[in-house]
């Protein structure tokens, strides 16, 4: 891992999300730390303090590559309907799965649990199979001692000569109970060994059942996680309503806040008492523009986000003619100047623009703005100025 005075274009780790998210797959961070623990995304190419920092154009390679592919993976099939049937008649004769379990369970986990207990279901089968055939050979013996043979009467039939008739009913009735288990017996018999059959088929099938259903079941648990986790970014956003102010206000306390003012020219030129009078809607904020589409939660319409070059100040903008006009200070970034220009602010906000019509945008970029600020802006600074820039953090332990 090479010096971060190396780096071309620094990319946080929030940044390498947005690179995702712009190439249609939405992250959590550690799911993209585990790719990257896996050798699955680039490693950092440096490190400030302890975070991580990657070349743009690594990440952008991945993102374009890596997830396409991914995405493109056939899906592991699982069992059609004739399928799931065979399985319930799996369960009714053998599994005994709970029913009231069944009714909450997926296709996908009612075959995964069919495939956990098969090979001990096989194993039974395999011992049921030798019981009722050994069975079926005693109840064999036994009715051939109860019943008439080529040639010679039944042994009920004999007693009832020799008169003892309760002896010859009780000898019938054995004999239809015999029949009776003899049949039954070769009727298990006969489904075990045929159900052996299936489930020896199967075992290979139902293997590759289980990774279909442990797949759903792990996107559902990756979704629900994703959910929670951008979920979490839009909680962060809401807390910015609370620096909200009107517009006029913020207006008002620095020159550097107004281009100018429509139908009365350079705010600069115009007297205290005019800046007071100047309607609010005819008020036009200074500042380069990105994005005019970014949501904060809470609020209906969407917000304008610019950053002021003389003072480095970071603005949304909320502008609705139905309500009344806000400003949400968002950072303090280095001015325009000697180490930082309009170029490096929008190559740094690049990726976050480009996603600015979707969910959690800006809540991945308020977490992007917590780490930039708390290491002193580095992905601002200027190529040529980055080898004084803050030394004393460069770490190089190669640690996510």
């Amino acid at each position: 891992m090479g010096p971060y005075t190396s780096i071309d274009s620094p990319l946080s780790i929030y940044g390498a999300l947005a690179v995702a998210y712009d190439h249609g797959t939405r992250l959590t961070l550690p799911t993209f730390r585990g790719y990257v623990s896996n050798g699955d995304a680039p490693k950092p190419a440096a490190h400030v303090g302890r975070q991580p920092f990657w070349e743009r154009s690594e990440i952008t390679a991945w993102a374009s590559e890596f997830l396409r592919d991914a995405r493109k993976q056939e899906p592991v099939q699982g069992p059609g309907r004739l399928e799931l049937e065979i399985i319930d008649h799996l369960n009714a004769q053998w599994l005994e799965l709970d029913s009231e379990q069944i009714e909450v369970m997926s296709d996908a986990e009612l075959a995964f649990e069919c495939w956990k207990r098969l090979p001990g279901l096989i194993s039974r089968l395999r011992n049921l199979q030798q019981s009722w055939a050994q069975k079926v050979k005693w109840h064999a013996d036994e009715l051939e001692l109860y019943s008439e043979r080529p040639g010679l009467p039944s042994l009920a039939t004999v007693l009832q000569w020799m008169g003892d008739r309760r002896v010859a009913r009780q000898c019938q009735e054995e004999l239809e109970r015999v029949q009776e288990k003899h049949l039954h017996t070769s009727n298990l018999l006969s489904i075990a060994e045929k159900d052996l059959d299936r489930c020896e088929t199967w075992l290979a099938q139902l293997r590759g059942w289980a990774r279909w259903s442990e797949t759903l079941q792990r996107d559902a648990r990756e979704s629900a996680a994703l959910e929670r986790w951008w979920d979490a970014l839009d909680a962060e956003v809401e807390r910015w309503s609370g620096r909200a102010v009107p517009m006029k206000e913020f207006a008002m306390s620095s020159p550097d806040h107004v281009s100018y003012v429509m139908d009365e020219g350079d705010w600069g030129t115009l007297s205290e008492q005019q800046r007071n009078a100047a309607d609010s809607g005819a008020i036009v904020l200074s500042g380069a523009d990105y994005g005019y589409y970014w949501t904060v939660p809470g609020w209906s319409g969407r917000w304008r986000l610019s950053w002021i070059l003389s003072s480095g100040e970071l603005y949304l903008e909320y502008r609705n003619p139905h309500e009344a006009l806000v400003v949400i200070p968002v950072a303090k970034t280095p001015a325009q100047g000697r180490t930082t220009s309009m170029a490096d602010v929008s190559r740094w906000l690049e990726p976050f623009e480009r996603i600015q019509r979707r969910k959690g945008a800006l809540g991945l970029l308020a977490r992007e703005i917590e780490v930039q600020s708390k290491l002193g802006w580095p992905s601002l600074v200027r190529d040529e100025h980055r080898a004084g820039f803050l030394e004393a953090f460069v770490d190089r332990s190669g640690a996510v």
